[in-house]
């Protein structure tokens, strides 16, 4: 396979989206870690830039949190995971701030 018969951008056709599938479209870039209950994974959209419509450069390290992994639910029905997750709450809070910009 050559580079020319890459479809680098295959999702920058319009779609007809429904307006709430396309709110805030810039979000889909912010690097931020996604929360649900005691999961939590971080969202390297600069890795995949050309999904965007972004020009693909070399992506940043990723800062991996093993510890994240290793979680066991056994006895903490009464965990308050949104006090031990405060700290990536708080960067989830600031997604505007953590986008990734690249030329299109």
């Amino acid at each position: 396979m050559q580079p020319d018969q890459i479809m680098w951008q295959p999702y920058e056709a319009d779609f007809g989206l429904p307006d709430f599938c396309v709110a805030e479209r810039d979000m889909w870039t912010a690097r931020v870690p996604l929360v649900c209950f005691c999961i939590v994974e971080t969202h390297h959209p600069d890795r995949v830039l050309r999904q965007f419509g972004l020009a693909q450069g070399w992506p940043d390290h990723v800062v991996y949190d093993d510890r994240l992994h290793r979680i066991d639910l056994r006895g903490k029905v009464e965990k308050n995971w949104r006090e031990e997750y405060g700290p990536y709450i708080l960067i989830w809070d600031m997604r505007q701030q953590r986008l990734c910009h690249a030329p299109p």
